[in-house]
C-alpha cells in the first residue's frame, strides 16, 4: 500500500523530461501568514479550516498575503467540490489524476487524503494514470479519460472522448468536471510556481 504522495516516483508527467527525484529539499518561495495575523473574512476562513481539517493549509497561508483572494478562491473552491451531482469521491479523483499529470506534491497529498474520506480506495488512486485497467466503472472512466486528455493538452480532447462523456453526464455535470480539472490545474501550478510545502498536521494552527 503506498503512502500518500508516493505515485510520484512512478509516472514522467506533464512538461518534464523525468519524474521529480524522491526526497528532494524544496524551499518554500513564499512566507506564510500565521493564524494570529489575519483578521476579518480572512480570519473566518483560517478558523473554518482548522475546525474542518486540524491545520490550515499552507496554500491558504500563501494566498493570505492578498486576503481578497483567499477568500474568492476558498468559496470557489468550495462551490466546485461542495455543490452539485458530480459524486464528491469521483471529483477528489479527478482532482488526485490532475495532481499526478502536473506533479504537484502539494495537491496529490491533499487530494488522495480527501479522496479516502470519500471512499476512493487505495487501489483506485494507484491506478489513476492507468484507469483504462483500473478499478473504475465505465462512468467514471469517460470522467477521468476527459480529465487526462484536458490536463495533458485542452486543444486535443476528442470528440469521442467527449461523446462518451455525454453518454454518462449531462451537460451541466460535465460544467462542473471541467471546473474540478481547471481548478486543480491553478491549483497545482500555484504550489509548484511558489514551491509551496504540503501541509502537515496540526500545521498553522499556533502560527
Amino acid at each position: 500500500m503506498r503512502g500518500e504522495g508516493s505515485a510520484r516516483s512512478t509516472y514522467v508527467p506533464i512538461g518534464y523530461d523525468c519524474a521529480p527525484q524522491e526526497g528532494m529539499a524544496r524551499m518554500t518561495r513564499i512566507s506564510r501568514i500565521g493564524r494570529s495575523q489575519v483578521t476579518g473574512a480572512a480570519k473566518d476562513t483560517f478558523e473554518r479550516k482548522v475546525a474542518e481539517r486540524g491545520h490550515i493549509p499552507n496554500m491558504y497561508r500563501v494566498f493570505a498575503h492578498r486576503p481578497w483572494l483567499l477568500t474568492t478562491v476558498d468559496a470557489h473552491f468550495a462551490a466546485v467540490m461542495g455543490s452539485g451531482t458530480v459524486p464528491l469521491r469521483l471529483k477528489e479523483l479527478l482532482a488526485v489524476q490532475t495532481a499526478l499529470l502536473h506533479a504537484n506534491d502539494y495537491c496529490l497529498r491533499t487530494h488522495s487524503t480527501l479522496a479516502k474520506r470519500t471512499g476512493a480506495t487505495d487501489a483506485q488512486i494507484d491506478a489513476l494514470l492507468d484507469f483504462e485497467n483500473g478499478p473504475f466503472d465505465a462512468k467514471e472512466k469517460a470522467a477521468l479519460r476527459y480529465g487526462a486528455q484536458m490536463t495533458r493538452d485542452s486543444h486535443r480532447i476528442s470528440e469521442e472522448a467527449f461523446a462518451d462523456l455525454r453518454r454518462h453526464f449531462t451537460e451541466p455535470e460535465i460544467v462542473e468536471i471541467t471546473c474540478v480539472l481547471g481548478l486543480l490545474a491553478y491549483f497545482s501550478r500555484f504550489n509548484e510556481a511558489l514551491q509551496v510545502a504540503p501541509t502537515e498536521t496540526g500545521e498553522g494552527v499556533d502560527s
